[in-house]
């Protein structure tokens, strides 16, 4: 029998994959589903995500953890998952998400756990984001989503009690813990206060607005933590266990037979591991069924092993990927005065992306 804290590992990853919270945002998982009549995504497909990978590989036990969940379904075959509602609308996500300061740094490794657990006394903890400087260091404070405005109400007054039953983190007082709206609205005012510029106060109907301007592809970010850059999730696969005499060239034609292939981060002869960008989330998700069916690169060789980025790491990963487009740009306009330097420099680089 599987060990019940696994079982609730795994229904909390999933139910977290297809809750309102993450399943906006994701839009491979959402093409996955709308490309089913019935909205279901093959249970194959989920276990390409490496947070659910890190859990189990056994479909068995994915369906064992689901079998009480009332967020999302099995089909009648047990081997595919949909949302038991379909999506509203509306997009509530600010209005209910309160913003924490006052964490401690070094218990970084563990903080969003932490956080789940704390908070989920005042109600049901959707989605915790631990916010970073522009190093990716945590800064000590983040979001923290509920399924209502009134859950997030309450885990606000009990931050603001004055008796035994105050909220604190391992006994410390937060240093702040305020609406999403009203932190917003505070960050506006020291940003107007060093401009010289009136203070503005919080409201519903500026929320709302607030919330479309500064939205960055669905995820709550302020805009003055870091430069926001777009990108389409669910479109990179890093696939490991690659013979070492494979070529790039060989890798992209493989993958090309099936998907439309962007390009290959691969380093021939050193690295047994690769990242794979594709061109859309179509793509990406004809290529998850192909790895767990078995895809080998070339004929006579072990499969390989392939999880989609998601998440920090995905983001990260694409971060890199918006830095080294920067930094190709600046060497452009730097190597102008001597023409051919920037080009000979590129082809004899030693990782590259095909």
């Amino acid at each position: 029998m599987t060990d019940q804290a696994l079982l609730l590992k795994v229904k909390n990853q999933i139910e977290f994959y297809f809750s309102d919270s993450n399943f906006r945002r994701d839009t491979f998982l959402r093409a996955a589903a709308a490309s089913d009549p019935d909205g279901f995504v093959p249970i194959a497909t989920l276990l390409t995500f490496n947070k659910l990978k890190s859990l189990t590989t056994d479909p068995s036990v994915i369906v064992e953890a689901l079998k009480d969940s009332t967020s999302v379904l099995l089909n009648e075959e047990k081997d595919k998952i949909r949302r038991a509602s379909a999506l509203s609308g509306d997009d509530t996500t600010n209005l209910r998400t309160l913003y924490v300061k006052g964490l401690p740094l070094e218990e970084e490794s563990t903080m969003m756990d932490d956080c789940i657990n704390l908070f989920s006394k005042y109600g049901k903890v959707n989605f915790v984001r631990l916010r970073r400087d522009n190093n990716k260091a945590f800064k000590g404070s983040c979001f923290i989503e509920f399924s209502s405005v009134s859950e997030m109400e309450a885990a606000i007054a009990a931050a603001a009690a004055e008796d035994d039953s105050k909220l604190t983190f391992k006994g410390t007082p937060f240093e702040s813990c305020l609406s999403f709206a009203d932190w917003r609205t505070k960050k506006q005012n020291e940003r107007n206060e060093r401009k010289g510029k009136k203070p503005v106060e919080s409201s519903e109907k500026d929320d709302k607005k607030r919330k479309r301007d500064d939205e960055d592809n669905g995820d709550i970010e302020a805009k003055e933590e870091s430069k926001p850059f777009e990108y389409t999730k669910g479109l990179i696969f890093k696939m490991t266990n690659i013979p070492t005499d494979l070529t790039t060239f060989q890798i992209k034609d493989a993958i090309k037979e099936h998907v439309d292939v962007r390009f290959v981060d691969y380093t021939p002869g050193e690295s047994k591991e690769a990242y794979i960008r594709l061109g859309s989330t179509d793509s990406a998700q004809k290529l998850a069924t192909k790895f767990t069916e078995g895809l080998s690169l070339i004929p006579d060789t072990p499969k390989v092993e392939a999880t989609l980025l998601e998440g920090e790491e995905e983001r990260v990963y694409w971060q890199k990927i918006e830095e080294g487009g920067a930094a190709r740009a600046a060497n452009n306009r730097g190597g102008r005065g001597g023409r051919g330097r920037g080009r000979g420099r590129g082809r004899g680089a030693k990782h590259r992306r095909h």
